[in-house]
C-alpha cells in the first residue's frame, strides 16, 4: 500500500475497495483484487473517508480541504472549508442525494455531490 493504515478499506456496492492511507494516498482495488489506481489527495485525512450514494469517496484533510473522488478514481472536487479543526473530533457522513456532511470540532458543513459548499454552521 505504501503508507500506514488506521482504518479498514471501504468496499462499495460494485465490490471495489478503496483505502486512504495516513499520509493521504487513495488506493483502489477492483473486485478481482487487482489494483485499479492511486491518487495523492494532497495531505493526511482528518477523519475516516466515507462512500457517497453514487460510489464516490469523500474525505476531509487536515488542511481543511474536503476532497471528493469519483468512482473512476478521478478527482471530482477539492473544496477549501473554514480551515483547520480538531482532527480527533472530525467525522463524515454521506447524504442520500450524493453529497456529504462533515463535522470538525465545533463546525458543520455540507457539500453537494459536485463539491459545492451548500451550508455551514458553528455549533
Amino acid at each position: 500500500v505504501g503508507g500506514a493504515l488506521e482504518t479498514p478499506p471501504l468496499v462499495g456496492a460494485d465490490g471495489e475497495a478503496r483505502l486512504v492511507t495516513t499520509r493521504g494516498d487513495l488506493v483502489q482495488w477492483r473486485s478481482d483484487g487487482s489494483e485499479r489506481g492511486r491518487l495523492a489527495l494532497g495531505g493526511p485525512p482528518a477523519a475516516r473517508a466515507t462512500l457517497l450514494s453514487d460510489g464516490a469517496l469523500a474525505v476531509l484533510l487536515t488542511s481543511g480541504d474536503a476532497v471528493i473522488v469519483a468512482p473512476d478514481g478521478q478527482l471530482r472536487s477539492r473544496t477549501p472549508t473554514f480551515g483547520r479543526g480538531e482532527a480527533s473530533r472530525s467525522a463524515a457522513l454521506g447524504t442520500a442525494d450524493g453529497g456529504v456532511a462533515f463535522a470538525r470540532g465545533g463546525e458543520l458543513f455540507w457539500l453537494d455531490s459536485t463539491g459545492l459548499l451548500r451550508a455551514q454552521a458553528h455549533l
